[in-house]
């Protein structure tokens, strides 16, 4: 129940650690689906829809959904028309082809059954388990990376499985692929439905989307570090 104000502080404190609070807006999005079809209303899910408007099917919003999907789904069916103006790409990391289960999953199943058909443009993300450091990988960073490197690696003493070898930062391969499509390898499949026990059902009858099976493990982690080492000299800044 509290995971939109713990997203939202999160957010905000990784802003503050790059020292870019109040560069780039931040919003609320909706709690979990109640209802398959209702829309909990939320600022997130607004701003979604208004940047998704003011784009074009030539030159499409790309919506990146590192969690679950509830927002993306709610935006589309409080306002069907951005499915011509958005390109959606959702972390999923499944058991494909058999079994559309992972953490985003288990948080949102209502909002993952709408995404798969809404027919919105889609992109999953389905790999990077392997994306894993130790933390004596991202102690480097503190050193490395000044303040954002610090507040990278202590994320993972908040808990002790955090700072196991094998805890992955999974959702950096989402951003990589963006920066660097060459990183990853990919596959056009028909969309499959989603029944209620997460199960992959292939009806062939939802169209077609891109699916990321693969991603270069260490040239994604250079990318990480060469960006991070980047961004603490300050000779590049972020802009909207």
């Amino acid at each position: 129940p509290d995971g939109v104000e713990k997203s939202y502080d999160a957010i905000n404190q990784l802003l503050d650690a790059a020292g870019l609070a109040g560069a780039y807006p931040v919003k609320k999005g909706s709690p979990p689906f109640q209802f398959a079809t209702v829309v909990e209303p939320s600022e997130g899910v607004d701003f979604i829809i208004e940047r998704a408007m003011d784009a074009t099917k030539e030159k499409p919003l790309w919506i990146v959904s590192i969690g679950a999907c509830t927002n993306v789904a709610m935006a589309w069916l409080k306002e069907p028309a951005i499915r011509d103006k958005v390109v959606v790409l959702w972390h999923g990391r499944t058991h494909w082809p058999r079994k559309c289960i992972n953490f985003n999953v288990f948080n949102d199943l209502k909002a993952v059954r709408v995404l798969f058909g809404s027919a919105l443009p889609l992109v999953l993300f389905d790999t990077g388990g392997y994306l894993t450091a130790s933390m004596e990988q991202t102690q480097e960073w503190v050193a490395a990376h000044g303040p954002l490197g610090q507040y990278l690696h202590d994320v993972r003493k908040r808990n002790d499985w955090f700072q196991r070898d094998i805890k992955g930062f999974y959702d950096l391969g989402d951003i990589a692929v963006l920066v660097d499509p060459a990183l990853a390898e990919s596959e056009v499949v028909a969309v499959p439905e989603v029944n209620w026990e997460m199960d992959y059902l292939h009806t062939y009858k939802l169209g077609k989307m891109s699916r990321i099976y693969q991603i270069r493990n260490r040239e994604t982690w250079q990318l990480l570090s060469d960006r991070l080492a980047t961004f603490a000299r300050r000779e590049v800044r972020p802009s909207l």
